[in-house]
């Protein structure tokens, strides 16, 4: 059985445990082409601006003063360092992004897949959608997780409440998430199908 096929594995049963344990489950729900998904990320353009704010708030404690400064030292873990180098996020003018036309494309096709989504979830008079944040198992180290397999970022596009809890494990032991992406300011409900779900399943385990 391939990665995918057994991450897919657990998830399928984690539905039906969900539905035993009362859910009634709408299996599949179309919502986003992830080729959209891909193409609506916006690392590139405010990263690094997000980075320096946080740097700000530190003050004096902050141990480099920019992105920048800390990506020249070299101290980066190579693969981060890779992804920063590769996307040009140091070479951001973040002063014209108001009217930075790839920018603003890349705003609006987040206001397209969450407007599909809030759409789809109406349709369907769903509380939640229910999907694996990786599509693939975690990687050994000293490899990194492929960007391109996760779902996690459907809820930072479209700025809707997500929450992850413990999906199952594989037949090797390896621990399988799902996440749940609830409607706007539907947080309480969120906590309520995942508190249920937890305690249907208990699919903990002390790590080895």
């Amino acid at each position: 059985m391939s990665n995918a096929e057994q991450v897919t594995t657990v998830v399928e049963d984690a539905i039906i445990e969900m539905e035993v344990a009362g859910a009634t489950i709408i299996d599949s729900v179309d919502i986003i082409d992830q080729s959209l998904l891909e193409s609506a990320r916006t690392l590139k353009y405010e990263f690094a601006h997000a980075f320096d704010q946080y740097l700000d708030q530190l003050g004096d404690s902050a141990p480099v003063n920019s992105l920048a400064e800390l990506v020249a030292t070299g101290e980066l873990y190579p693969d981060i360092q890779n992804r920063i180098e590769e996307r040009s996020v140091l070479d951001v003018d973040v002063e014209s992004l108001e009217s930075n036309t790839d920018y603003l494309r890349i705003l609006n096709r987040r206001k397209k897949i969450k407007s599909q989504t809030l759409s789809e979830m109406a349709k369907h008079d769903l509380d939640a959608l229910m999907y694996p944040p990786s599509r693939i198992l975690p990687v050994e180290i000293p490899d990194s997780q492929p960007f391109e397999e996760m779902n996690c970022e459907i809820s930072a596009h479209t700025g809707l409440p997500a929450i992850v809890l413990p999906g199952g494990f594989t037949n090797d032991g390896l621990p399988v998430g799902v996440e749940l992406l609830g409607r706007e300011f539907e947080e309480p409900r969120l906590f309520e199908l995942a508190y249920a779900f937890e305690q249907a399943t208990d699919h903990r385990r002390p790590p080895i």
